[in-house]
């Protein structure tokens, strides 16, 4: 992975700014410690923080130039197909045994949508002074780009971009509401209203004429495929094995991120399946026993003779990672699983300079508790209306937990959504509550999905969240744990043939009855335990009830008083005041609410207010 970034004028005019180059560099080095490059020009400039994998020679830095140096490249992340570029591209002249570099050719020959791989590139043409921006398919390496009058401002990260005195920090309403309503903006928007990120499957085209994308893979074409339970299987196993050997393709030692869960416990297994025993694995160790799956992961290392390491997790090392999300990430990132996360990555990244994680198994295979929760909302609705309602009254009036993930909070969830447009519910099940959204003018649902409107179900569903939640959520959130200790975390259930195939299984095979990530679990048995795959799905949970109660409360208070409040303008200060209240007096479980606006208050204070 690399930190890229650069300014580019249009029109051939001279850069207003070009002294910001190197500032940029130092605000995303973290991202590529271990080498720096330049290209300037009076009206471009590109530039790449460097994390040295594939080819870690001075022939492979950054930025790349064709060999008549009109194209210049800088791109973060792995072409995992570059072998395969590589002979195809055969007459082409290349400088370095990069895999990045492959990418100058595929442009060259109009064949950019061949990469396969997590990825983000950066091409200037300097013959007609075009910029051309491109995202994997899935959204695992960012980008972001705001124009400037004639000019347009491109980097990895958000603050990179901020520096630039052009660039405003408006806020964008529409995505406040989209955060306050799912807990994240939605692609192409951020909370700012001048930057827009790249969208993931498309390459973006800027010029002096305007702005073209085309998008290069529409995962909601993918259309299922009728087979049987026992070809499925076959084929997922084939196919996830090579998704994870093409992963490993690299000199370096690769680690895993290990919850003792099935997705991440079977990357494990794979993994050791590859490279034998002595696997670097890593896993949260929560004091609160409540949330402490420890014990599960260590009993999947000890399986598998892994190098296993477990990282306390206590009120002490979430405060300090709270401090450092706030501080350094440019974005409000709602997921507290978002801690922990930084406190692995700054572990592996002591050792390693690459770990795969699980993210995608469970957009892919029918893993998350509403896919079931559809089926069983139409006999539902067909109760009689009266007991119907009694039903509902009493799921509201179940007593609220701090616990992980209660069992009433989803009940009440489900029983809030039943008589929703399936969309609209789907979106209350996994957002923060539309009905209890705290904002003050743009609590309006966001309509995202035009894309997958016309599919039905299951399939429609899991396609939204690969479309949403997965690309807008989780995957920033790995990106910005990871690449904030110089970490590359790779998942190989987002591999392009891997999702291919996962998309075309029926999903009815994916899901079955209450039965979630169904044929996943078959394949599973060949490698883990029963007892790991039949356990039931936590994910990586964080106590934030409690330490919106204890050791944060003062800083909640002082977050969520009436006067700061205001400061901002955005809020409704009596919803939150209420639900403060009634979350500290166990009345009800605000915890995600109450934690995304602590984020956004603390975000705004750094980055709106502040002299970032």
């Amino acid at each position: 992975m690399c930190g890229i970034y650069g300014m580019f004028s249009l029109t051939g005019a001279r850069l207003q700014n070009p002294q910001l180059l190197e500032p940029m560099g130092v605000l995303l080095r973290h991202r590529g410690p271990d080498s720096s490059g330049h290209i300037a020009t009076p009206t471009a400039a590109l530039g790449a923080e460097r994390l040295q994998i594939i080819d870690p020679t001075d022939r492979g830095n950054q930025p790349f130039k064709d060999p008549d140096e009109n194209i210049w490249l800088a791109g973060n992340g792995e072409i995992y197909n570059s072998p395969t570029l590589r002979r195809r591209y055969s007459g082409y002249p290349f400088q370095s045994r990069s895999d990045i570099e492959c990418a100058l050719p595929a442009f060259l020959s109009d064949e950019l949508a061949a990469l396969e791989g997590k990825f983000a590139f950066i091409v200037w043409d300097a013959r007609n002074s075009t910029l051309t921006l491109m995202r994997d398919r899935a959204g695992e390496s960012p980008l972001f780009y705001a124009r400037v009058g004639e000019e347009v401002v491109v980097a990895s990260e958000l603050q990179a971009i901020l520096l630039h005195p052009g660039v405003s920090k408006k806020l964008d309403d529409e995505a406040i509401s989209q955060y306050f309503t799912h807990g994240y903006p939605i692609e192409p928007r951020t909370m700012f209203a001048d930057i827009l990120r790249v969208e993931s499957g498309t390459v973006t085209t800027l010029s002096a004429t305007g702005t073209a994308v085309k998008r290069y893979w529409e995962v909601e074409n993918i259309r299922e495929t009728p087979m049987g339970p026992d070809r499925a299987e076959q084929l997922l196993d084939r196919s996830l094995n090579d998704a994870v050997a093409r992963q490993l393709n690299v000199s370096a030692p690769v680690g895993v991120f290990l919850s003792g869960g099935l997705d991440s416990a079977l990357i494990t297994a794979l993994v050791s399946k590859h490279n034998g025993p002595g696997v670097p694995t890593f896993t949260a160790r929560f004091v609160d026993k409540n949330f402490d799956e420890s014990g599960h992961s260590r009993e999947v290392a000890r399986r598998f003779k892994t190098e296993h390491t477990e990282v306390v997790v206590d009120d002490d090392s979430l405060l300090r990672a709270f401090e450092f999300a706030t501080d350094k990430i440019a974005e409000p990132i709602s997921d507290p699983a978002l801690l922990p996360t930084l406190l692995l990555a700054e572990q592996a990244a002591t050792s390693l300079k690459i770990v795969l994680t699980g993210e995608g198994a469970d957009e892919l295979f029918g893993g998350y508790p509403p896919y079931p929760a559809h089926q069983i909302v139409e006999p539902f609705q067909g109760i009689p209306g009266s007991i119907r309602h009694r039903i509902t009254s009493t799921i509201l009036n179940l007593p609220s937990s701090q616990k992980r993930v209660p069992l009433a909070f989803m009940l009440k969830r489900f029983v809030k959504g039943a008589d929703k447009p399936w969309i609209e519910r789907h979106a209350g099940w996994f957002g923060l509550g539309a009905a209890s959204v705290p904002v003050n003018r743009f609590n309006t649902l966001p309509q995202y999905g035009d894309r997958v409107g016309r599919l039905e179900g299951l399939e429609a569903a899991m396609k939204l969240d690969y479309l949403t939640y997965l690309r807008d959520q989780l995957l920033v959130k790995i990106d910005r744990a990871s690449m904030s200790h110089g970490l590359e975390a790779r998942s190989p259930f987002l591999d392009t043939i891997l999702t291919q195939l996962a998309f075309s299984i029926p999903s009815s095979l994916r899901v079955r009855g209450f039965t979630t990530k169904w044929i996943l679990k078959q394949v599973a048995k060949r490698y883990l335990p029963a007892l790991t795959i039949r356990r039931r799905k936590h994910g990586l949970s964080v106590p934030v009830g409690a330490l919106i109660n204890g050791p944060l409360r003062e800083e909640t208070d002082r977050l969520l008083s009436p006067r700061q409040i205001q400061a901002p303008g955005l809020l409704r200060v009596g919803n939150l005041q209420a639900m403060l209240y009634e979350h500290r007096a166990g009345i009800a479980n605000h915890a995600r609410t109450l934690w995304a606006t602590i984020i956004f208050q603390r975000w705004h204070e750094r980055w709106v207010m502040g002299d970032a």
